[in-house]
């Protein structure tokens, strides 16, 4: 579950034109997860923050909470809680290289349904801000 995933844009839907995802293993069942996304309009969205695989509401850095619910070796559920309110499950395929992500909720009360793809290795959305 842990390391640093880049959208691939060409097998999404939700209408991002970039995401990048670092989740980092702090040790004693919690970890760092870094993310960035640029949606098509432009809109940027940062989370930084510590969290714990616990269900918990964790402070998400961007004004909301993020709560995360391990369901097995290669799937977990996140659950946000703030401006955009929301429910993914996380899917890591089985080499690792891929992780798949269903998304269902509401921005600005408007609701949404996306699925991204996310392949293993370093990215940046800077170039798209």
């Amino acid at each position: 579950m842990f390391g640093s995933f880049t959208l691939d844009p060409s097998r999404s839907t939700g209408g991002d034109v970039c995401a990048a995802v670092s989740l980092d293993d702090l040790g004693g069942g919690k970890f760092r997860m870094t993310a960035v996304r640029v949606a098509a309009d432009g809109k940027l969205q940062h989370q930084d923050g510590m969290f714990a695989f616990d269900g918990g509401d964790h402070a998400d850095g961007a004004g909301g909470s993020l709560a995360f619910l391990r369901v097995d070796d290669h799937r977990y559920v996140v659950v946000s809680k703030g401006l955009v309110r929301a429910t993914a499950m996380r899917t890591l395929s089985a080499d690792g290289a891929v992780m798949t992500e269903t998304i269902d909720g509401t921005d600005d009360d408007d609701a949404f349904r996306a699925s991204r793809v996310y392949v293993r290795g370093t990215g940046s959305c800077e170039a798209k801000k």
